[in-house]
C-alpha cells in the first residue's frame, strides 16, 4: 500500500493531549489547519513561535499543552485530503529543486510541492532487487550522486549520473495510475529526520525514568530497636 511506504518516512506535527477523550489530537494552528513538516527543527521553532504569540493556547477546554509529534508521511499526505493539512517542505530542499531540470511547472518557493530527488542511473540493491531510490532530502541525494560519479569511474559512466526532482503529488499518481512500477522504487528517509527521531525518544526516554524515578515511593523507615530501659506489661 502507497500510504505504508510513505509512513517509513518520518514527519514531525504538533499534538494536544485530550483529557477528556484521553490520548492526543492534532493540533489546528494557522487557518485551523494541521501542519506537517519535514524539517523537525522548523517545527520546533513553529511551536515556539506558536507558544509566544498564544500563551492562552497551553490550557484551553480540556486540551493540554502543545507537544511535537512524529508521524508518517502517508499519514500526512492522508491528513492533506481529509484535513486540509499542510505539508511544509525542508526550505534548503526546495531551494534545490529549483535549481534541478523537471518537466513539471512548479513554482517550488511556494511550498506547495514536496521534492522528491532521483539519479539517472543510480540503484540500489534491496533485499536482493535493484530498485531506484526516491530521496526525501537534497543533502542524501547529493552525497549519492557523489558515491554513484566515484563508483562509476570512469568519465564517461559519470556523465550519465544526474539528478532530477519530481513533485511527491506528480509520484504518486503515476504510482497509483500504473504509470511507473512502485516495486522498482524506494522512498529514501531523510537521514537527518531519522536522527532527530532518535533524539527525540532519547529525550523522552529519559522524561520518563525521571518522572518514575520521582513517583517511586520512598524506602520504608528502619524498624526501631528495643528499648533496653523498657518495661514489658501484661
Amino acid at each position: 500500500d502507497l500510504m505504508e511506504r510513505l509512513d517509513c518516512v518520518p514527519v514531525f506535527t504538533m499534538v494536544q493531549q485530550d483529557r477528556t477523550a484521553g490520548g492526543v489530537v492534532i493540533a489546528r494552528l494557522d487557518d485551523n489547519r494541521p501542519f506537517f513538516f519535514m524539517e523537525a527543527s522548523e517545527c520546533a521553532a513553529k511551536l515556539k513561535e506558536w507558544k509566544a504569540s498564544h500563551p492562552e493556547s497551553e490550557d484551553t477546554g480540556g486540551i493540554g499543552a502543545i507537544l511535537m509529534h512524529v508521524t508518517g508521511l502517508g499519514s500526512a499526505v492522508a491528513a492533506v485530503n481529509r484535513l486540509n493539512a499542510r505539508i511544509i517542505p525542508r526550505a534548503a530542499n526546495l531551494a534545490l529543486a529549483a535549481s534541478l531540470p523537471t518537466k513539471e511547472e512548479v513554482i517550488w518557493s511556494e511550498g506547495k510541492a514536496l521534492p522528491l530527488f532521483a539519479c539517472h542511473g543510480l540503484l540500489q540493491l534491496v533485499n536482493g532487487a535493484h530498485v531506484k531510490p526516491l530521496f526525501l532530502d537534497g543533502d542524501d541525494a547529493q552525497m549519492a550522486l557523489a558515491q554513484g560519479k566515484q563508483a562509476a569511474g570512469a568519465a564517461e559512466g559519470a556523465q550519465h549520473l544526474e539528478l532530477i526532482v519530481v513533485s511527491l503529488q506528480k509520484m504518486t499518481f503515476m504510482m497509483t495510475s500504473g504509470k511507473v512500477n512502485p516495486d522498482g522504487l524506494r522512498f529514501v528517509p531523510p537521514s537527518r529526520s531519522l536522527r532527530a527521531v532518535a533524539m527525540l525518544e532519547q529525550q523522552q526516554a529519559a522524561a520518563r525514568a525521571s518522572q518514575e524515578a520521582e513517583a517511586e515511593p520512598e524506602d520504608d523507615a528502619p524498624p526501631l530497636e528495643d528499648d533496653p530501659n523498657e518495661t514489658e506489661v501484661d
